[in-house]
């Protein structure tokens, strides 16, 4: 964390700094829209919880005052690289639901889900994690998987989807932190999920929220902490609004 909490949305406009390009976990894929140009750019990432429904973060469907997001406007990206969409699917966005307790300044129940108007055919829905974490998950890393900027600074290589090994460094009721170390979460990566081992099977247990970073000019906001909004808390959200398919995820 920096001094006076400076905190980057790692929102829409928001793969991971020093990730590696991944081919695999399908499940994992990038919102993306259109831009001012014509061209279908990612702008946040989700993750298929069942053939028709993606979990993603609340503010990744809220837009902002420069980027306007709406349902129609959206779709859902299986691919490696949204740049080469034939290596991928889409499927067109038809409902939004944003978690009924989502905070945006403190980035709390930073949740959100899309309905899609097919099923994702072929994708293998990820399982999400039931087990409450605790202290004793600090120091633990999870796997990240996100269609985010590569580059912090220059918010580069935004629509190619990576994988980063980041460890918790603290864990509250509703967030943990990842720290920073070898690869971040940054733009782009938002909505993007973090996987956990448990049961012996790989499960979504957290979603990427937000990157602290510092307002100094050529500070790297994505060379801090990233802030992650837990799944297990919203579990009941989830499963009463769109309930998830119990299927584990594979890489």
């Amino acid at each position: 964390m920096l001094v006076a909490l400076t905190w980057f949305a790692a929102g829409p406009a928001a793969a991971l700094v020093g990730g590696q390009p991944e081919g695999g976990w399908p499940a994992v894929g990038a919102l993306t829209r259109v831009d001012s140009f014509g061209l279908e750019r990612a702008f946040c990432t989700g993750t298929l919880i069942r053939p028709d429904v993606v979990l993603t973060a609340a503010h990744c469907l809220l837009g902002t005052d420069e980027v306007v997001v709406t349902v129609f406007g959206t779709r859902f990206f299986t691919g490696p690289n949204v740049d080469e969409p034939g290596g991928g699917d889409f499927r067109q966005a038809v409902e939004f639901l944003v978690h009924p307790d989502y905070q945006p300044g403190p980035h709390l129940n930073d949740l959100g889900l899309i309905r899609l108007a097919e099923p994702m055919a072929g994708v293998l829905p990820a399982l999400l994690a039931t087990q409450p974490l605790d202290d004793s998950w600090v120091g633990t890393f999870a796997t990240h998987v996100g269609f985010g900027a590569s580059a912090g600074l220059t918010k580069e290589g935004v629509g190619l989807k990576r994988i980063g090994e980041i460890p918790i460094a603290w864990v509250n009721p509703l967030t943990w932190a990842a720290e920073a170390q070898g690869a971040g979460v940054c733009f782009g990566d938002s909505g993007g999920p973090a996987f956990l081992v448990e049961e012996s099977a790989w499960r979504l247990a957290g979603v990427n929220s937000a990157v602290t970073g510092c307002a100094t000019p050529g500070c790297d906001p994505c060379a801090e902490a990233a802030i992650v909004t837990r799944v297990d808390p919203a579990l009941a959200w989830i499963d009463g609004s769109f309930a998830p398919a119990r299927e584990a995820p594979r890489p």
